[in-house]
């Protein structure tokens, strides 16, 4: 790619941001989950599993399609959610298949009573409620004292 590529694909993307009409619509695909390394002829449990060969498959495939902007991964590393014992997800080689696309986990993580707490300091709220709901491995973060909001 060149440096005069490179720059056509960056103005274009910043003109349709501004809104002064680029020379064409940009293309970026919000993101590939697992379409790539199906491609590729790789199971959703290898694409999870092996980042290294995840992101090579994944470079690849944004230089062969030339996107205006490269699109997110939209997977995360199994080996993190294994870690971190992730609640409100299911992924290919853990609780699925291996050819099956990860699944969030349909539960209540935010209740009717934590709205008030959300909104009066969304940090505490986030790091002492919200994470160790969502994860078994952070469920301590519920017993520090509150986070409370500096102002500068």
């Amino acid at each position: 790619m060149t440096n005069e590529h490179y720059t056509a694909r960056l103005k274009r993307f910043e003109d349709a941001v501004a809104l002064r009409g680029p020379d064409r619509v940009p293309v970026v695909p919000i993101n590939v989950h697992f379409f790539d390394t199906n491609a590729a002829g790789v199971s959703n449990k290898d694409a999870m599993c092996d980042f290294d060969n995840r992101y090579k498959i994944w470079k690849d495939f944004v230089l062969e399609y030339d996107f205006d902007m490269a699109p997110a991964l939209g997977t995360f590393p199994a080996q993190l959610l294994e870690l971190l014992e992730v609640k409100n997800f299911k992924w290919s080689g853990g609780d699925l298949p291996n050819n099956q696309p990860f699944q969030y986990v349909e539960k209540e993580f935010m209740l009717q009573e934590d709205y008030n707490h959300l909104l009066t300091n969304p940090a505490d709220f986030t790091c002492r409620v919200l994470w160790p709901r969502k994860a078994r491995a952070l469920e301590p973060f519920s017993k520090l004292p509150p986070l409370t909001l500096v102002r500068t």
